[in-house]
């Protein structure tokens, strides 16, 4: 298999920028991309099948909370069990307040109160992770925090999104407190913090999501990404 690059979070950034302002893919259609892919590895991580399962998505409130909650909508679509965290839904950002109200038409259930979260984060079968995002900077504050506490507190398999809330994704610094996740999947490229040997028992298994980037985009950037997808959308990270 080809290398897969570690791309910094500056990099991340100037991408995101350039994916929306010069080739025309918008951030919802990279959330949409985003939140089925991750539904495609919990469905892996399940076995295969997803029916019945009960899945708890932990959402933040800017693009990583969206991203987990258009998993949300696929795997309750899939026959899962979804039900949905939120670390204040008052302060939802745009595209995710539109994902939520899309998962609350479905029927979609938001799980009230510190102790039931706590008490259905105990007996779920998978835990999806989209509380923060790789723009994270210092140690998570307030109810992010709170919620990364409750799911440290469960021995429920976590999958996080893009990488482990309260992880640095540039410097590999793991914050107080820090998601410890079974898997972690990647969009676009990992993050270079998460690609370091000390931060692997955070990160877990890593796994790399096709986010459809030209490659005239990262030539732009001058990183040299070789035809990692060619056999699967979703690929094992192997440095």
């Amino acid at each position: 298999m080809s290398k897969i690059p570690a791309i910094s979070v500056a990099q991340m950034r100037e991408l995101d920028r350039l994916m929306v302002e010069e080739f025309g893919i918008s951030v919802p259609q990279m959330m949409e991309t985003a939140g089925r892919s991750t539904a495609e590895l919990a469905r892996r991580l399940l076995g295969g099948d997803v029916l019945g399962k009960r899945v708890i998505a932990v959402a933040g409130v800017g693009n990583n909370g969206g991203d987990a909650l258009v998993t949300a909508r696929y795997l309750t679509n899939w026959g899962a069990q979804t039900r949905l965290v939120l670390t204040n839904e008052e302060k939802l950002h745009e595209l995710p307040r539109k994902q939520l109200e899309t998962l609350k038409t479905m029927g979609g259930r938001i799980i009230p109160g510190e102790s039931q979260v706590g008490k259905e984060l105990l007996s779920c079968d998978l835990i999806i992770d989209g509380i923060i995002g790789y723009n994270l900077e210092g140690d998570p504050k307030g109810e992010a925090a709170t919620l990364i506490e409750a799911i440290g507190r469960s021995p429920r398999p976590v999958l996080a999104i893009d990488v482990p809330s309260g992880l640095d994704a540039q410097s590999g610094r793991v914050g107080n407190p820090c998601v410890k996740a079974q898997a972690t999947l990647a969009l676009t490229l990992p993050k270079e913090g998460s690609v370091q040997s000390s931060t692997k028992g955070v990160v877990g298994t890593l796994f790399v999501a096709d986010m459809s980037v030209p490659q005239a985009l990262y030539e732009r950037l001058h990183i040299k990404v070789p035809p990692i997808f060619s056999h699967s959308s979703i690929i094992e990270y192997s440095g």
